[in-house]
């Protein structure tokens, strides 16, 4: 353990010299490396024989610790341990749970817990950003070869409907639109019949699956029930291209805890965000919680590896990212280079797009990291003499709900609000 501690801090001060990019990878797998050897000693010290009943809680705590390091190197290694750590990852969890077992106040999970999760005192949103733009198209579960044909190919964003309504971690509240019957509309001709009885049957077996699962809806008490003792990267700030922006690392139960419940008038820069995080790599348990679209099997060119890599896929499928901030988080103006289907969990948000053919009206910066992100970064505080063109560009909007999908295209430009405490998943291909 000690050489290992001894290597792990060496890449630890390799890693945040310089550069993030320039580092080289073997520092990145000498670092892995060296966070499994640690987890794994602190694992094994904290499942030595207890003398007294009541040192579980130091089983715990040390069970902690050692996952602690696992995420570290998740976080911050390469690819070369990748699945040892995983492995080891999973197992610390489940021996976590065997010692919160032990605990002498009782299960680590009360039966209220197992039912759907209490969700808090909803404090004010933010003020609500009316829709002033062009409609992006909404699209009904549209079949692949339609959304190929008239989003993918012609680069139109749209919003998906119905998509993702089967994802357990909307179970308890996404149901189907067309559940209810009117009474104007309930002649019993055969076909209505036969349809009654089908969203009937699927009633009773969604309400068999509640009873016999524990509640796996995204909420705050669920996240910090399943995932709480997780190490997860948190930007702080207003956004990442404040002058205040920062990053930190805390356990996710700390950041439901002290970041989620904020009024909306609090200071931007105090914010914290969780943003673009593999959160679903690093937590194989919520990956159940949710199911990639089918749509992102669909490509329009044959790629090679470095230009997938780039747009933010791999070979085994999407880069899938999460989103989960308090009221008011932002995502400046920005554009990416993937196909990327935004998905909302929980809250809602505001969404603006702007065509490629009008990046001229947007004021990219000229050279550096952020050359993809807009110079205007406050949308209602536009500065008309740098910006002139600005607000005479034309752009679309639209308020992303819970259950709902947008597409947007690669190149579109897309400014992102959240109007509520937002848990979202976005895919990226």
């Amino acid at each position: 353990r000690l050489s290992a501690s001894r290597v792990q801090r060496a890449g630890w001060a390799a890693l945040h010299t310089g550069v993030w990019s320039d580092v080289a990878d073997a520092w990145r797998a000498a670092y892995m490396a060296a966070c499994f050897y640690v987890a794994l000693a602190r694992s094994r010290l904290a499942a030595s024989p207890q003398p007294l009943a009541g040192d579980a809680e130091d089983e715990a705590a040390g069970l902690r610790a050692a996952l602690r390091e696992a995420d570290l190197g998740l976080m911050l290694g390469n690819l070369d341990h990748r699945n040892e750590l995983l492995l080891l990852a999973q197992a610390l969890e489940e021996q976590l749970d065997e010692a919160l077992e032990k605990r002498l106040d009782g299960p680590s999970v009360s039966v209220h817990d197992l039912q759907r999760p209490r969700e808090r005192q909803a404090r004010a949103a933010s003020p609500m950003r009316p829709l002033t733009g062009g409609e992006v198209r909404p699209l009904r579960r549209p079949s692949l070869p339609f959304f190929y044909n008239e989003c993918m190919q012609p680069a139109h964003p749209a919003l998906l409907l119905g998509v993702i309504d089967g994802w357990p971690a909307l179970r308890w509240f996404c149901w189907p639109r067309h559940a209810h019957v009117h009474r104007s509309q309930s002649h019993h001709t055969p076909q209505r019949r036969r349809r009654l009885v089908t969203l009937l049957a699927g009633l009773v077996m969604h309400m068999r699956t509640a009873r016999s699962e524990p509640a796996r809806s995204w909420s705050a008490e669920y996240l910090k029930r399943v995932a709480g003792h997780r190490t997860v990267p948190i930007e702080r700030g207003a956004h990442y291209l404040s002058e205040r922006f920062d990053e930190e690392l805390m356990p996710l139960s700390e950041f439901v805890d002290r970041c989620l419940d904020v009024p909306p008038n609090a200071d931007p820069e105090a914010r914290r965000y969780l943003a673009q995080h593999q959160l679903f790599e690093q937590l194989p348990r919520l990956r159940h919680d949710i199911e990639v679209p089918d749509y992102c099997v669909l490509s329009l060119d044959d790629s090679d590896d470095d230009e997938t890599e780039e747009r933010g896929a791999s070979l085994n499928g999407p880069r899938i990212n999460a989103w989960i901030g308090p009221a008011g988080t932002v995502s400046p103006l920005h554009y990416d280079r993937y196909h990327n289907l935004l998905c909302q969990v929980r809250g809602s948000k505001y969404v603006r797009l702007y065509s490629p053919e009008h990046s001229d009206g947007l004021y990219p910066h000229a050279t550096g990291p952020h050359k993809v992100s807009s110079q205007v970064v406050h949308l209602d505080q536009v500065d008309e003499t740098r910006f002139p063109a600005f607000s005479s560009t034309p752009y679309l909007d639209v308020i992303l709900k819970e259950g709902t999908v947008v597409y947007i295209p690669p190149l579109w430009w897309h400014y992102i609000e959240s109007r509520e405490t937002s848990f979202s998943v976005s895919f990226w291909w």
